[in-house]
């Protein structure tokens, strides 16, 4: 009988020790689980927390969006990657009030062959909440991204001896070209690579002792457009190195701009102090009236459409599009009660796709400089200074031009809006022109 009360007693005792440990499990657990709830402030409301970790492939353009509420306004900074800087981008960046957001974020795609993390701090009254987005080398299926177009940029810098170079990058690499001190065009034609500044180059090697601002090649044969001295400057476009002068030296005048279309040949450029000026087959257009300072910088041509960009005023500038003689004031920062401009602007890049006008330029503001893209009649502010190409392969949009930074410039490149800066900022340098073609 004492056996048996003993038994029972036994059990009743580890039946209560099990409860209590399972009480104590629930404890734990939820304890556990307040902690979890305690790592987001309660200024922020996250309805999707996968969100604040992510981890994307080498191809992919997109992470998942953030959907938070707050209890008050709130601001973000972007606390700095690994890797290429400003691969990432976010949108919005702030809010003024309390509510409901959605954050979506933009990636370019990983062609460095390393993983790299981005780091957004979000915060609200004093309180923070930190994504990290991983993006990974390799695609899903474990290979290496590669882009399946090659991008080449033609420029200028300044090497550690202070002496001016000519460059080309192709995809991010340099190259420094043979006996250049500048370079401002870059053109590809059946995997040659011809770039015109103080000589003209074919893959590398100087191909004609006269350079120019801008190249063309059709077929065989490579065009350049830009001045000569003499006495005073004189427009020039040169069919495979035999110069053709555009004007006499009365006044000076400058070619910028060359694109062959069939048998004609256009020309871009200007007369100092008065005219911008189209030469069609070396006769000229003139597509101002020559009161104030004027300036066409690039032309291109669209089957029956001549497109011209550049900019009218001396004192304040305006940029401008051409289409077939007829101009067009592009949009600008801001305007007067009167509806005019309030900054100064100039376009001095065109190109057209699918019917869409592509046009790149500056801004200038007050002290600021904002470069900046138009597609069609929509201006696009981009992260920098000043810009000087434009060109589109597909639905990517690629633009060239210089990040200025307290006492050196950057060669920059934009992808669709996304930084890349082809220099480290230790000297000088810039991006002048880019070209894009498919591998």
């Amino acid at each position: 009988m004492k056996r048996e009360i003993w038994r029972v007693s036994t059990c009743m005792l580890m039946v209560e020790s099990l409860a209590w440990l399972l009480i104590g499990a629930t404890v734990f657990l939820g304890c556990n689980n307040q902690i979890t709830e305690d790592v987001i402030p309660k200024e922020f409301t996250v309805q999707n927390r996968d969100a604040m970790s992510q981890i994307v492939y080498a191809d992919e353009i997109a992470g998942e969006s953030l959907q938070f509420y707050t209890t008050d306004g709130w601001t973000s900074t972007y606390a700095g990657s690994t890797g290429t800087a400003n691969w990432l981008t976010f949108d919005p960046k702030s809010g003024n009030t309390a509510g409901q957001y959605t954050v979506t974020f933009h990636l370019e795609q990983n062609i460095t062959g390393s993983e790299r993390t981005a780091t957004i701090i979000l915060t609200c009254n004093g309180s923070d909440v930190t994504v990290t987005i991983t993006q990974k080398a390799t695609t899903k299926d474990g290979k290496l991204y590669e882009e399946p177009f090659d991008v080449y940029v033609a420029g200028n810098a300044v090497n550690d001896k202070g002496e001016h170079i000519a460059m080309l990058w192709k995809n991010g690499l340099p190259q420094i070209l043979t006996d250049g001190t500048s370079a401002y065009s870059v053109y590809v034609s059946n995997g040659d690579v011809y770039v015109a500044g103080n000589k003209t180059w074919k893959n590398g090697k100087v191909l004609y002792e006269n350079g120019g601002r801008s190249i063309f090649v059709t077929e065989d044969d490579v065009y350049v457009a830009g001045s000569v001295q003499n006495n005073r400057s004189i427009a020039v476009v040169w069919k495979n190195g035999v110069p053709q002068y555009l004007t006499n030296d009365s006044y000076n005048a400058y070619a910028q701009s060359v694109f062959v279309s069939g048998d004609d040949v256009y020309v871009a450029g200007y007369i100092a102090g008065s005219f911008a000026i189209l030469w069609k087959n070396g006769v000229a257009q003139y597509l101002t009236n020559g009161n104030d300072w004027a300036y066409a910088e690039s032309v291109y041509v669209s089957g029956d459409d001549v497109y011209v960009a550049g900019a009218e005023g001396y004192f304040w500038p305006v940029a401008k599009l051409w289409k077939n003689g007829v101009e067009q004031n592009l949009k600008f920062i801001g305007t007067n009660l009167r509806g005019e401009p309030t900054n100064m602007s100039e376009a001095n890049s065109v190109f057209v796709s699918n019917n869409d006008v592509f046009t790149s330029g500056t801004e200038f503001w007050d002290i600021s400089f904002f470069p900046t893209l138009w597609i069609n009649d929509e201006r696009q502010s981009l992260s920098g200074h000043q810009t000087f190409s434009v060109f589109v392969l597909g639905n990517d949009v690629f633009v060239a031009g210089i990040y200025a930074g307290f006492t050196t410039t950057r060669a920059r490149l934009w992808k669709n809006g996304v930084v890349q800066d082809l220099t480290d900022g230790k000297n000088d340098a810039e991006a002048r022109s880019v070209f894009v073609v498919n591998k």
